[in-house]
């Protein structure tokens, strides 16, 4: 998918989220400079999970690279697949990472209907050495309300021979194409961004109803 319009990174600071932007790291920094701090996010670790305790969404990056978590996105149907971050790091534990543990969390509070105690998801598509791409808002949960298919544990062989549990995830990008400066503060705040009797958004919090992004024609 390509980007439809670039934000330099002396621009990040009063962009705004428009799916399939992209966000440019810093230029003069060599090693680093990712955009997503500059953009006003917040999240502690710089793996493909990036959350805090105290703001309501969580950012996850992809790029489609890393052969044994195939993570894509279907434009059609705005459904994104996900793989946790149980990489054999560490004891190789499926809720031994801080990702994985989270999306664990967020499907207990799933399967209990509490949609307003939930995280959102912030996707954004990295483009090694250029930045990133805004997918879009994705919550947990299918349009088609099946619970059980949100999040499957699956296995794989690593490079080295061994064979690791983790988590695949389906998430669903909500049919909001723009994140306003005043809805990221708002995001930050853990506060609801975008209001309105039709914003989906606000249709998944109340019911959990699922009116998905997708792909113009």
């Amino acid at each position: 998918m390509a980007h439809k319009q670039t934000y330099t990174y002396a621009e990040l600071a009063e962009a705004p989220l428009i799916v399939g932007s992209l966000y440019r790291n810093n230029p003069n920094i060599k090693f680093g400079g990712n955009p997503l701090k500059a953009l006003g996010l917040r999240g502690q670790n710089t793996g493909g999970f990036r959350f805090k305790k105290t703001t309501n969404y969580c950012i996850l990056t992809y790029t489609g690279e890393k052969a044994h978590w195939p993570d894509c996105i279907d434009p059609k149907s705005g459904i994104v697949h996900y793989y946790g971050d149980n990489h054999g790091n560490k004891d190789g534990k499926l809720l031994s990472t801080r990702g994985n543990h989270l999306l664990h969390e967020q499907h207990k509070l799933l399967r209990a209907k509490e949609y307003g105690a939930m995280k959102v998801f912030l996707v954004f598509e990295g483009v090694p050495k250029t930045g990133v791409i805004f997918r879009g808002l994705a919550v947990m949960g299918m349009p088609s309300g099946r619970t059980q298919d949100c999040l499957q544990i699956v296995k794989a062989t690593l490079d080295d021979g061994r064979v690791v549990d983790n988590y695949h995830v389906n998430l669903t990008l909500l049919d909001i194409r723009t994140l306003s400066r005043d809805d990221i503060a708002s995001l930050n705040q853990a506060k609801s961004p975008i209001t309105g009797p039709n914003c989906a958004l606000q249709a998944w919090h109340k019911s959990g109803a699922v009116r998905a992004l997708q792909e113009k024609a």
